[in-house]
């Protein structure tokens, strides 16, 4: 969107992904933002749910005062909440919840009560996408307050996932947008699940991390074609102009060639990291939004060196190199 401006083919395009959470007609649906929430999405939100024929109410928080020494974004953690019992309990007693908050919910202090209201409500299944940042943390990755969030996040996750397995519950935990989550969890099941580390790895070696450019894709209302849904800027072809088949096999490309490799031409971190089989080498699209170089180490790893058993040294010599990539602008301010 470029202009702040309702429209009728973003309200079906939020209808449609309502409908795809089964939101139903009759069902009460609240609208979580904050007051520095983007209107236009709280307004969209409103109004598709009420096109699907929900009940949408809203609940507004005042955004808190930033708490770091220079304002930030992309936290992956929501503070707007604050704890405070009657908004929470409004949302735990809606059928459903549209998040509109600047930061998300997913990553917020109140996941423990939002995991509860799924058992609560017997929800099956819950997804948590990790933010798409970059430029924080680079070495100083379990005291960094981003690495350490998701951190926490992993821990809680898990040990709810393996208590279910435990009471026989059959409940589904997902994790997607960093492949870091692969790796620590096999870590964390070395300290808790010892005698299980062999079978999952061999699991996590099957499904081999990241895998933009190889077994996803993504086409926008145009017709480009891009290797993930986050590569928007980057266009390696158009299906009005060339089959699908052949631009999806195309190497000419300098991405997909990299993206298609085994291993994957990766630097830094990543290059000499022992685990590189398990995640693919992380999500790409991180390293070029910050550098310029689509192969640099991926800034949300949140495992540190310790962990990934490498050493500064033994990629100290390594540096970012622009690809040069023919990027797009497809929003324009003013």
């Amino acid at each position: 969107m470029i202009a702040d401006r309702i429209e009728g083919k973003w309200i079906d395009l939020f209808a449609e992904v309502f409908a795809k959470c089964k939101v139903a007609p009759g069902d009460i649906c609240a609208v979580l933002s904050e007051s520095q929430s983007r209107a236009l999405n709280v307004q969209l939100a409103e109004l598709a749910l009420a096109r699907l024929g929900a009940r949408p109410f809203h609940v507004i928080v005042p955004t808190p005062r930033q708490s770091a020494p220079v304002p930030i974004r992309s936290t992956g953690a929501s503070v707007a909440l604050q704890n405070m019992g009657p908004a929470v309990g409004a949302l735990a007693a809606s059928v459903f919840v549209a998040d509109c908050t600047v930061e998300g919910l997913m990553h917020a202090a109140e996941l423990p009560q939002i995991l509860k209201l799924m058992e609560d409500e017997h929800v099956d299944k819950l997804y948590v996408s990790h933010l798409n940042y970059g430029g924080r943390g680079n070495r100083n990755r379990r005291s960094d307050v981003v690495h350490q969030t998701t951190r926490r996040l992993m821990d809680l996750l898990f040990e709810t996932c393996w208590a279910d397995a435990q009471a026989g519950r059959r409940r589904e935990f997902v994790t997607g947008n960093n492949d870091a989550d692969g790796v620590y969890l096999l870590q964390w099941a070395q300290r808790h699940l010892p005698e299980r580390v062999e079978t999952l790895r061999e699991q996590l070696l099957r499904w081999g991390g990241n895998s933009s450019g190889v077994n996803i894709a993504n086409i926008d209302n145009l017709g480009n074609v891009h290797p993930d849904t986050f590569w928007w800027n980057y266009s390696l072809g158009n299906v009005k102009e060339r089959p699908f088949s052949e631009i999806w096999t195309d190497t000419r490309d300098p991405l997909m060639a990299g993206l298609k490799a085994s291993p994957r031409p990766l630097k830094g971190r990543c290059r000499v990291c022992g685990y590189r089989d398990i995640c693919g080498g992380n999500t790409r699209v991180r390293a070029f939004q910050l550098t310029g170089d689509p192969w640099w180490e991926d800034p949300a790893c949140y495992l540190d060196d310790e962990e990934l058993c490498i050493r500064p040294e033994d990629y100290a010599a390594d540096r970012p190199e622009p690809a040069g990539l023919a990027v797009r602008t497809i929003r324009h301010a003013g």
